[in-house]
């Protein structure tokens, strides 16, 4: 079990930035969880993708347009 959470602002098209990156390198995701604070505009996402993450994905994300952050967390 792989997760790779994120902190973004909420333009439109994030989310589906970050699942056209995972799908085009071929990484299924099996469950997906937003969270927004309403008073800051702040969004996060936790995925968990049934793969480990490459690096070179993680940092194609981390350049998306409108992610502040992300990392890869693996759970075992």
């Amino acid at each position: 079990f792989q997760s790779k959470p994120s902190f973004h602002g909420t333009p439109p098209g994030v989310i589906g930035s970050i699942g056209s990156i995972l799908g085009a390198s071929k990484l299924n995701v099996s469950r997906m969880q937003m969270g927004l604070d309403t008073a800051t505009g702040q969004a996060a996402s936790l995925w968990a993708l049934d793969s480990a993450l490459p690096g070179e994905v993680l940092e194609r994300i981390r350049q998306a347009q409108g992610v502040e952050q992300a990392w890869a967390v693996g759970v075992s």
